[in-house]
């Protein structure tokens, strides 16, 4: 989770009439993701009733909430043994270049990988740092490989005829 926004007040020593955060919170497990959501929107408004208790608000002068969601990103995750998950990673080793690292990240595959859909996102080529940062940075150097094994995953998971048969997992909607 990460609060990448909090605002609100207009001095540093005076109450704030108002005040915003947007939490993002992610997961790639959903009952977990739920769980968490339920348990900080719990927290926070027991927050605000505390505070008014405390001072005796009422009225227009009470501590309020209000929930707005703002995006939605289930989540979902894929075997170690799917299909896109091989094909992907035979890709790379077809094209010489080597996998570093594999890790877990709530991005936009999780839609579909919620609804049972295989899906997994790739690249290669160029280096980056420091993601989700304001000094977040890539180097374009070797960018030609992301499409590359794009190109050459897809082609594993559908076939190609007369070369080779789909590998793709028929998903029942």
């Amino acid at each position: 989770f990460n609060f990448g926004v909090i605002k609100g007040g207009t001095s540093v020593n005076a109450i704030a009439a108002r005040a915003e955060a947007e939490l993002d919170i992610r997961s790639f497990n959903q009952p977990a993701l739920e769980a968490f959501v339920k348990t900080v929107l719990e927290t926070i408004e027991a927050a605000c009733d505390e505070e008014n208790m405390r001072w005796g608000l009422e009225g227009d002068g009470m501590v309020s909430l209000k929930i707005e969601q703002i995006g939605d990103r289930p989540a979902g995750m894929n075997a170690d043994d799917a299909s896109v998950i091989q094909a992907a990673y035979g890709s790379l080793l077809s094209l010489g270049i080597s996998l570093d690292k594999y890790t877990l990240a709530a991005t936009d595959q999780n839609v579909p990988l919620f609804y049972g859909l295989p899906a997994t996102t790739l690249g290669a080529g160029g280096t980056e740092e420091n993601n989700h940062s304001l000094s977040e940075r890539w180097n374009a150097k070797d960018a030609f490989q992301g499409p590359q094994v794009a190109f050459l995953t897809a082609l594993t998971l559908v076939g190609m005829k007369g070369v080779s048969e789909p590998i793709l997992e028929k998903v029942q909607p």
